[in-house]
């Protein structure tokens, strides 16, 4: 208990620091302020002050107030201008026991606080309370900041707005008020639902619409300028700004709406006085002046003359050429001499003009001249184009005619290697009979070279297209390369460690890098340097169009550059013609490069060729990059060391050539196959309708009378005992089993002219495979 006196101040030993001792140490470290009091009251028994019993270290931290000096003391005492309503608060938690929560600004300590009073015993209160001056001064700025920001708000000429989104249900919440400036309404009425849309211009409203959707599911900035109605029925064109944010997991629109109307009528006028003017005044699609004789001085100048500095006030040679004295090839002089038209077409400043000089009187005499550079240089590049199309064209007739000789002599050399195979399968090497058929196949393989040639050049072989890494062919290629150019000839790799892959015949691109090395030794007879390179190269529109049948996009280069004699302007437009060359007869067939142009353009590449006299030439050929896996390396080739086996299989050979029909069905026969023999569809179906046995596989040539081999094939094994085997043969293919030059997936293909050997051993994998 706590005895006090009459005056209520607690004497000694029984204060209240004794009575609560046990939560001395709790209070004494406590960071918000605690205080007990009493309430005084008077005779009515109504609170009319309240008097310091205990304080805590914080509370004399948070007021300034020592606790030496108040306690005993009523709070009148300590602060004689303390408000009346911190003792009525107080006064009620003390006589009613019902704990309060409040914030108060006290003047007499010029803070504010937070407040927590409870009663721990009748006629006591106890006070925690927290400082909260400088949160209430940050709640009093941004009150103002609030203030300031709604005020210039409704000061602004732009009207601004925030819409939620509810998945395609869209709520205004806030609109600003001077909103009632432009359209007249008030804020309350802009956010009734529906409202916005019916204010919207029908024919502007289907465009409105879409643009909102479009920023609703894109999320994208939004502007678009579109007409309102206003209260009193007349329309104002507003241009309307928004943007979807995110609050959490709202999403909202939020945007703006300017009135537009002048600031449009106004672009509006501007552009029909601009239109009259260009019609009034500017109507001549060239540069046109109005002169006086003598002095040159401009009198009138159109907008095309303005535009090159020729202004009203000045001689024509002084704003438009910027010199001192008249144009040298100005025919002003000769006008004012015999008083009749003059024309002349002049370069100056790098501008072709085609320039004339007309009289309109005494005083007067008019210039007006056509920029006619982009067209002079037009006709130039058609002329050019027409050039190179003339040659492509050429180019292509003599790659029909080369494809079609060469589908008939393929023909009969196959005859002719494989019966001197035959032959020679029975005699002795050393005989003289021998030794003439050896003459006999060594011409008629350099004659399948030259038809291999021919056929690369009109692209009519059927490449068989690999994806590969182009490093890996050059770099597979040095040993062989070195040996070919010789010990007088340096040869130097540049490869991109990075370089992209192609999808090609490395076969036929190894062909390629053959016949330019070996066109660059002959162009160094004295020796020199062979750099190949290649990279990675992203074509352009530029270069598409300066190069005949070039495309755009990401291409593998190869580059083969020699240090040689370099080739004559007159001659480097020929390079890649058929049997064109300029080494001495017996040195060259003129196919090289065609076949180089042919195997180039079958794989949908492109080539160019850049040389002058004396300082050496490059190739550069461009192959689609591809971004398919690569299936194929040169470490990989097959081994076919083994000899050719045979079989007992029965084969149908149809070819309407007798003598390859019957070489091959003899070759066959005699490694034990059994053979039927066919010149057409219809003995092919007579063929097998006749025979009781099943036709293991199907060899048929890929042109036939009348019909392709493939739809023989189709016909043939939709039939019973043919199973689906077939082997296709050609010297020349067009699009039946080939298509843009590319062997169709799944077929095999044997190429004329082929040996025995070679038959045999695609016979025997065809059977083989599972």
């Amino acid at each position: 208990m706590t005895r006090s006196g009459s005056d209520g101040v607690p004497r000694g030993g029984d204060s209240f620091a004794d009575g609560e001792s046990r939560y001395r140490a709790l209070v004494e470290h406590m960071h918000t302020g605690l205080a007990l009091h009493e309430i005084i009251c008077d005779g009515n028994g109504v609170p009319t002050d309240y008097r310091f019993l205990e304080v805590n270290p914080a509370f004399e931290r948070l007021t300034g107030l020592r606790k030496h000096d108040i306690i005993g003391k009523t709070a009148l005492e300590v602060l004689p201008g303390l408000e009346r309503s911190w003792i009525e608060r107080y006064g009620e938690v003390a006589l009613t026991g019902t704990p309060q929560r409040f914030e108060e600004f006290s003047a007499g300590l010029g803070r504010y606080f937070e407040v927590t009073a409870f009663r721990p015993a009748p006629g006591r209160f106890a006070a925690l309370f927290s400082d909260i001056t400088a949160r209430k001064a940050l709640e009093q700025a941004l009150r103002d900041s609030e203030g300031r920001l709604r005020r210039f708000v409704e000061a602004s000429p732009t009207v601004t707005f925030a819409l939620e989104l509810h998945g395609d249900d869209i709520r205004p919440f806030w609109i600003s008020g001077n909103v009632s400036r432009i359209l007249g309404f008030e804020a309350h009425d802009a956010l009734t639902p529906g409202w916005w849309e019916r204010q919207i211009h029908p024919d502007d409203r289907k465009n409105v619409l879409a643009s909102l959707g479009g920023l609703i599911k894109a999320g994208r900035r939004h502007e678009v300028d579109y007409r309102l109605e206003r209260k009193d029925g007349t329309y104002v064109w507003i241009r309307e700004r928004a943007r979807v944010v995110e609050n959490d997991s709202q999403r909202e629109i939020v945007g703006s709406w300017s009135d537009v109307t002048d600031y449009l009528e106004a672009q509006a006028r501007e552009r029909l006085a601009a239109r009259l003017s260009q019609v009034l005044l500017d109507s001549f699609p060239c540069v046109a002046l109005l002169l006086r004789p003598g002095t040159r001085e401009i009198v009138f100048s159109n907008a095309a003359a303005r535009a090159v500095g020729a202004v009203p006030g000045e001689t024509c040679f002084g704003t438009w050429g910027g010199q001192e004295e008249a144009c040298p090839w100005c025919l002003a002089p000769e006008l004012w001499a015999d008083g009749k038209a003059k024309d002349l077409v002049v370069e100056a400043g790098g501008v072709i003009w085609d320039a004339h000089w007309i009289p309109v009187d005494e005083n007067l005499y008019m210039h007006y001249a056509f920029d006619i550079t982009e067209s002079r240089r037009m006709g130039e590049a058609l002329r050019e184009a027409e050039e190179k199309l003339r040659q492509g064209q050429r180019m292509e007739a003599v790659g029909r005619l080369a494809g079609g000789v060469a589908h008939d002599f393929n023909n009969l050399l196959t005859a002719i290697i494989g019966h001197v195979d035959l032959l020679q399968a029975d005699l002795e090497p050393s005989t003289s009979r021998g030794n003439n058929l050896d003459e006999i196949r060594k011409a008629a393989e350099r004659a399948a070279v030259l038809t291999r040639q021919l056929l690369a050049f009109s692209r009519r072989q059927a490449l068989v297209p690999h994806v590969f890494d182009l490093n890996e062919v050059t770099g597979s290629l040095a040993g062989l390369l070195d040996r070919l150019i010789g010990d007088d000839v340096d040869l130097v790799f540049r490869q991109d460690p990075a370089l992209w892959p192609v999808e090609a015949d490395p076969g036929q691109i190894e062909q390629v890098l053959m016949n330019l090395a070996i066109n660059a030794r002959d162009a160094m007879p004295k020796g020199g340097k062979l750099t190949i390179e290649t990279g990675n190269v992203e074509l352009d529109e530029g270069y598409a169009s300066s190069h005949l049948s070039a495309h755009p996009g990401p291409h593998v280069m190869l580059a083969v550059s020699d240090t040689g004699t370099g080739i004559d302007p007159d001659i480097l437009p020929h390079v890649f013609e058929p049997f064109f060359t300029t080494k001495e007869e017996g040195k060259g067939t003129g196919l090289g490069l065609s076949t180089v142009y042919g195997i180039v353009k079958q794989s949908e590449g492109n080539i160019w060729v850049y040389s002058e006299p004396g300082c050496g030439t490059t190739f550069k050929i461009y192959l689609p990059r591809t971004d398919k896996p690569v299936d194929w390396s040169p470490l990989h080739r097959g081994d076919r060391a083994t000899a050719p086996r045979g079989g007992q299989e029965c084969i149908l050979v149809v070819e309407d050539e007798p003598a390859v029909r019957s070489l091959a069905a003899r070759i066959l026969a005699q490694y034990g196959y059994r053979v039927l023999e066919a010149g057409s569809f219809d003995e092919a179906l007579a063929a097998v309708g006749g025979h009781a046995g099943t036709v293991e596989l199907l060899l048929t040539d890929v042109m036939l009378p009348g019909m392709t081999g493939q739809q023989l094939a189709e016909e043939l094994t939709r039939r019973p005992r043919v199973p689906p085997r077939v082997l296709y043969m050609s010297g020349y293919t067009k699009n039946a089993i080939v298509h843009d030059g590319r062997l169709d997936e799944g077929i095999d293909f044997l190429d004329k002219p082929f040996t025995p050997e070679t038959l045999l051993r695609k016979v025997r994998e065809v059977l083989d495979r599972p």
